[in-house]
Order: C-alpha cells, then sequence, then structure tokens
C-alpha cells in the first residue's frame, strides 16, 4: 500500500531535484543494493519486494532524473520507458558492479546530504524546543513553589498567628474568670456557714453580745 501511494505520489509531482531521487532509491531499501551494502534476505524474502519497488525505480529514473546525467553514470541501465521486461532487467541489472558502483559513489553521499540539510537543522531545532520547554517547565516550577511558600507564610502571619494569640489570651482570660468565680463561690460559702451556725446555735441573739461569727454575718449583709 505504501509503495502504491508513493508510486501514485511520484506520478503526480512536477518534477524533483537530483537529491530527491537520490534520497528516495537510497532509502527503498535492500532489494536493490545487493552485493553486501544493504544485504538481501537469502531466502528471498525481499522478492515480492522488489516487484512493488520496479514501478517506482521506474518513474525516478525516467521522469525525474536527468536523462544526460543518468546516461553517463549508468551507461548499461536497462530502458525504463516502455519497456516489458524492465522488471526482470532491473533484478538483473541491480547484482552488476555499475549499479553497486552507483550506490556507493552517488546515490548514499547524495542521500545523506540531504538528510543532513532537511533533517539536521529541524533536529536541532526540535532539540532546541524541547530544552526550551523543559527551562519553562523548571522555571514555572521553581515559580510556583516560590509563590506556595509565600502563600503560606502569609497565611500564616494573617490569620494562624492572630488566632493562636486569639486562643491563648481567651484562655487566659476564661482561666482567671474561674479562678475569680471560684474565690468568690468561697467567701459567700464561708459567709454562708458562718450564718448558719448563728442561725441554728441553741444561743438566742438578743440575750448575747455580738460574737466575731454574728459581726461577720453583719458585715457580709453589710457588703451584700
Amino acid at each position: 500500500m505504501a509503495c502504491v501511494k508513493l508510486h501514485s505520489l511520484l506520478q503526480t509531482v512536477l518534477s524533483l531535484g537530483w537529491d530527491e531521487v537520490c534520497f528516495l532509491l537510497g532509502r527503498l531499501g535492500a532489494p536493490l543494493w545487493p552485493g553486501g551494502v544493504m544485504e538481501a534476505d537469502p531466502n528471498g524474502g525481499h522478492t515480492e519486494t522488489f516487484s512493488q519497488l520496479v514501478p517506482i525505480v521506474r518513474t525516478l529514473l525516467d521522469q525525474h532524473a536527468d536523462p544526460v546525467t543518468l546516461h553517463g553514470l549508468l551507461p548499461s541501465l536497462p530502458v525504463t520507458n516502455g519497456s516489458p521486461t524492465f522488471a526482470q532487467d532491473l533484478q538483473s541489472y541491480s547484482h552488476t558492479v555499475e549499479w553497486l558502483d552507483f550506490y556507493q559513489r552517488h546515490v548514499q553521499p547524495t542521500m545523506e546530504q540531504y538528510e543532513l540539510d532537511q533533517f539536521g537543522k529541524s533536529h536541532d531545532l526540535m532539540s532546541n524546543f524541547w530544552n526550551s520547554c523543559f527551562d519553562d517547565l523548571m522555571s514555572t516550577a521553581i515559580r510556583r513553589d516560590k509563590e506556595r511558600t509565600y502563600s503560606k507564610d502569609k497565611f500564616q502571619e494573617v490569620i494562624v498567628d492572630p488566632y493562636l494569640r486569639r486562643v491563648r489570651s481567651e484562655n487566659s482570660r476564661y482561666h482567671s474568670g474561674q479562678k475569680q468565680s471560684s474565690g468568690q463561690q468561697g467567701v459567700v460559702w464561708r459567709h454562708w456557714k458562718s450564718l448558719r451556725r448563728l442561725l441554728t446555735s441553741e444561743r438566742g441573739l438578743g440575750t448575747q453580745s455580738p460574737t466575731r461569727g454574728e459581726m461577720e454575718v453583719v458585715q457580709c449583709r453589710d457588703v451584700f
């Protein structure tokens, strides 16, 4: 399917440069380059792939390669235009020294230079882009940590510390009030005990001189 789409695309393109032709030829794979450069499967696994690549190679060499240049580099190349036996001729020709020398001297160096020119800059740009993204991510994380720390300290200063001071103050005031109330209750209880002893005593209040308890009751009455 990929070979069919590539062949259809090559037929619609007006013209490719020589570097683009070499790039496509070099990237077609092992079936085109025997002899140790791109070894084919010894069991013949590339035979089917080779038959699918024949229309692409024919289109590249016939429509996009300069005929003069191509004839100078491959003088023994089988006829590409209208030859019914081009597939068999190309398969036989792909094992010749001339075809292998064409790959080693022209296709491979031009393909590598084309990849460097076309994709090297994009790789650098992509690498710089991801490095920039990583730097922005780290700076954002650091800024977020600083903002979180500042927010936490501000919350501690504005909310938590005043609340804790208020809690301590209210607790102190509460305990002080409890202590004062307990003291007042003790005084009242002592006064009532003195009054009860006076009221329940066998001696009358009018026949005896005022005792200390009676004086305390009188003082208590004056107080209240």
